[in-house]
């Protein structure tokens, strides 16, 4: 698992992803595409969220 392919999420791309949470689960949606990011690995998938939860990316709540 190498979280450093996907910093640019949390870091100098932030400003185009966002956490989608529904169903109490989040998903990493790329903002500017309308695309959400698949991560088959869960425990990357995780690892990716917690970072994105740290460095306060924008969490967007299914309505």
């Amino acid at each position: 698992m190498d979280l450093d392919n996907y910093k640019l999420i949390w870091t100098t791309g932030k400003e185009n992803y966002v956490l989608v949470k529904m169903d109490g689960r989040y998903f990493v949606c790329n903002r500017v595409t309308n695309t959400l990011l698949l991560i088959e690995d869960e425990d990357l998938h995780d690892a990716i969220v917690n970072e994105m939860l740290k460095n306060q990316c924008e969490i967007v709540e299914e309505s």
